[in-house]
């Protein structure tokens, strides 16, 4: 476990949103702690009868606990999302569960090889007429000057 630095990896290294860090650490002198949450703020934790028992882990995310004062980590945890829930799960989804976790929502399922960000911009913008109005403004101009050219030679006659 890497990010535990010189100590092994607590148990319950790995918890849920809202699950409590209950770790013993390696010095029964230590009495305060700080805690560095995902949001950057510091809270001090008391160790009582050895352990350190810290329950606001409301954030996914790395939380880093240090001797109060001391910038070096005595352990780092990490807080998930829930995988029952398929929060935080980054693996591929198809198309058939999808429809099955939003079956209200107007979902465009985007296949791996088309242009996400063209559908996007189709989606957001819809189509794009650039290239038909401009066709449409050149018929346009084209028809009026033939309509102008034909009205002078009318009146010449």
């Amino acid at each position: 476990f890497f990010l535990a630095g010189r100590t092994a990896a607590p148990k319950g290294s790995e918890l849920l949103v809202d699950q409590p860090l209950d770790w013993t650490p390696a010095d029964p002198a230590l009495s305060l702690v700080e805690i560095e949450r995902p949001d950057g703020r510091v809270e001090t934790a008391d160790v009582r009868q050895g352990r350190v028992l810290y329950e606001k882990t409301d954030r996914p995310g790395l939380y880093t606990v240090r001797k109060a004062g001391f910038s070096e980590p005595l352990v780092r945890f990490v807080v998930n999302l829930d995988r029952e829930t398929r929060e935080g799960d980054l693996s591929r989804i198809d198309e058939a569960e999808v429809e099955n976790v939003l079956p209200a929502r107007d979902v465009t399922w985007i296949s791996k090889p088309e242009p996400a960000a063209k559908r996007f911009q189709e989606k957001v913008r819809g189509k794009d007429l650039t290239a038909a109005l401009s066709a449409a403004v050149l018929i346009l101009f084209s028809l009026e000057s033939v309509l102008t050219l034909l009205r002078r030679g009318f009146r010449k006659q």
